[in-house]
């Protein structure tokens, strides 16, 4: 990406200022970016997120498969939310058990 590229993309994130800003750093190190007309690849997803899609990760670092990345991001995302669906069907079931349980102890227990 060209240097005058990479400082449009920064601005329409909302500048050095806010973009350092966003991951912790000084704003010399944004402008350092701009200067070398590249941004690490692994604060392209951030700085999408925080413009909210007005700089894509695309345009940041063309040279980056963004297309797999992104398709492997959906899967893991899949995954996870099947695992935390079972998890939480597992806990349900479980609660039912103990109120079951305790149903039933309760009714043994005598007057």
């Amino acid at each position: 990406m060209s240097k005058e590229r990479t400082k449009e993309a920064i601005e329409k994130a909302g500048g050095t200022s806010a973009v350092a800003s966003l991951f912790g750093i000084k704003p010399a190190s944004v402008s350092g970016w701009i200067a070398r007309g590249s941004v690490p690849a692994e604060h392209c997803p951030a700085i999408e997120r925080h413009s909210k899609g007005a700089v894509r990760c695309e345009d940041l670092r063309p040279d980056v498969d963004w297309a797999y990345l992104r398709q492997q991001t959906e899967e893991e995302h899949d995954r996870r939310s099947e695992q935390d669906r079972r998890s939480l069907e597992d806990r349900r079931a479980e609660e039912n058990r103990r109120q079951i349980s305790d149903r039933r102890t309760a009714d043994e227990v005598p007057s």
